[in-house]
C-alpha cells in the first residue's frame, strides 16, 4: 500500500500482489489521527499488504521540516499498529506535481481534482517505489522500526 500524509487527508493507495501498477482508492480523513490510523490499519489487513510505502515530504533541498516531522510520527504510531508489515518512508518530492499531471491527463478538472489528487499522489509514491525495488532488487525506503523490550538494550530495559 501506498499513503500520502496530509493534514486534512490521507491518499491512499494499493498494487495487488506482483503488480507494478497501483490503484488510487478513496482517502481517509486525516483526524482524529486515532479513526485514521484504525481505518489504514484496516485496509492493510482486508487487502493483506506487505508493505505500506509513506511519502516523506521533503524540501527540494532535501531538509525536512514540519510536515516530514508529522509524517514520521504518524508513520511510527502506524509501525506499532502494523508489527508484521514492513513499513517505509520514501522521499514524496514531486508527487503532488506528478499526480496533477496524471489527473489532467485523463481529462479531469480542476475543481473535481481536489478528492482524487491524495489517493493518486498516494499511487506515483507506491508505483514509483515498486519500480526502485525492482530495478535494484532491494526493499525501498528508510524502514520504520517499532522496537519491543527484547530488542532494546539493557539500558533502555531499566
Amino acid at each position: 500500500m501506498g499513503l500520502d500524509i496530509g493534514s486534512a487527508r490521507i491518499g491512499v493507495a494499493f498494487a495487488p500482489g506482483d503488480a507494478a501498477v497501483a490503484i488510487p482508492l478513496e482517502y481517509v480523513p486525516a483526524k482524529p489521527r486515532k479513526r485514521a490510523l484504525r481505518l489504514i490499519t484496516k485496509q492493510v489487513r482486508e487487502r493483506g499488504a506487505i508493505e505500506v510505502v509513506v511519502g516523506l515530504p521533503k524540501h527540494l533541498n532535501g531538509t525536512e521540516g514540519e510536515s516530514a516531522h508529522l509524517v514520521r510520527e504518524f508513520s511510527a504510531a502506524l509501525a506499532t499498529m502494523l508489527p508484521d508489515v514492513r513499513l517505509c518512508l520514501v522521499d514524496e518530492r514531486r508527487s503532488t506535481i506528478a499526480a496533477k499531471e496524471l489527473l489532467h491527463e485523463r481529462g479531469i478538472q480542476e475543481k473535481e481534482q481536489r478528492l482524487l489528487i491524495d489517493s493518486v499522489a498516494a499511487q506515483v509514491i507506491l508505483e514509483h517505489a515498486l519500480e526502485v525495488e525492482r530495478v535494484s532488487a532491494k526493499p525501498p525506503g528508510e524502514e520504520i522500526r517499532v522496537m519491543n523490550l527484547d530488542e532494546r538494550g539493557d539500558d533502555e530495559q531499566q
